[in-house]
């Protein structure tokens, strides 16, 4: 795996905890210790099952749980559109 800018290290430190062989590259002498410091941490692999990053943070996992804040906000327009037509067929 290639970083070309490694900033705080988090690539590698990532790359060392799956097994992976990684090449960072920082401009930034001040990094240096951070960097360092980033890499021999502990890396915990996460619960995959858990993570949902193709969804809002503020839903739960998965579609089965409910609508997503793009529907929700399709029908709240779809709700003021029709609201708003039916004033204007009572007035109108």
């Amino acid at each position: 795996m290639l970083d070309p800018f490694l900033g705080s290290g988090t690539t590698l430190k990532v790359a060392r905890g799956m097994g992976r062989k990684g090449i960072g590259i920082e401009l930034n002498p001040d990094y240096a210790d951070l960097i360092t410091q980033r890499i021999r941490e502990p890396f915990d692999l996460p619960d995959w099952k858990s993570l949902d990053i193709l969804h809002s943070s503020t839903m739960a996992t998965g579609m089965s749980s409910g609508p997503r804040k793009v529907h929700l906000l399709r029908d709240q327009i779809a709700d003021r559109e029709a609201a708003s037509a039916q004033a204007d067929l009572f007035c109108g």
